[in-house]
């Protein structure tokens, strides 16, 4: 399985990505303030966020598309009699 479609990639990414924006925007504002100087920390965090948010859609995504071939077989093996109630 290619690790694009393993659900844990793109939650773990997710996550990575939110903790490095929050990180990079705290030790911004702890050292340096927030001043026309850390703009472009300010929009490196943005584009952080917005990464994170990409991830965590393809991560549901994912899920998704699990979800789905799970059911789909569950009713492939029950209209094979190899179902639940068999």
């Amino acid at each position: 399985m290619s690790h694009k479609n393993d659900p844990d990639y793109h939650d773990l990414r997710a996550k990575t990505l939110l903790e490095a924006a929050n990180h990079i925007k705290l030790y911004t504002k702890e050292n340096f303030g927030l001043d026309r100087k850390t703009s472009g920390l300010m929009e490196a965090t943005a584009e952080l966020r917005r990464m994170a948010s990409s991830a965590r859609r393809m991560h549901k995504k994912v899920l998704d598309r699990k979800r789905r071939e799970s059911r789909d077989s569950e009713a492939k093996a029950e209209a094979f009699g190899f179902g639940r109630g068999a």
